[in-house]
């Protein structure tokens, strides 16, 4: 080993996370029931509006509808989530380091300016 090259290669690695505003992509979702009471088993219409960030409609919106009795939910706690926090969480880098470079052997670049030794040649009998 030249004693003048680095006694081990050096290596690094690093992140970083970009905070990208979902503010864009947040829609306001707004389900007004025709009747605002119903018996058991009785029906009603549901006027869906579905407007982007800047209060625009939204054409060609799907939406689902989900009906439950309120006491159901009070009884259990449940409480619906933010959907953002569902669709744009945040995750890992989805990549691993592994240092190997400890098993390098830094070597004279001057040797791979010289010609290799010529090849022997192996004798059959």
């Amino acid at each position: 080993m030249d004693p003048k090259l680095a006694k081990r290669p050096a290596f690094a690695s690093g992140n970083i996370n970009l905070a990208i505003s979902t503010a864009s992509r947040k829609l306001t979702v707004s389900a007004d029931p025709r009747d605002k009471t119903l018996a058991p088993g009785g029906e009603t219409k549901v006027d869906v509006q579905v407007k982007d960030n800047r209060g625009e409609p939204v054409g060609n919106s799907e939406v689902a509808i989900v009906v439950v009795d309120e006491s159901v939910l009070a009884l259990s706690r449940y409480v619906i989530g933010d959907p953002m926090d569902t669709f744009y969480t945040a995750r890992g880098t989805g990549t691993t380091d592994y240092h190997l470079r400890k098993d390098v052997l830094l070597g004279n670049p001057e040797d791979l300016k010289k010609q290799p030794p010529p090849a022997t040649s192996c004798e059959t009998a």
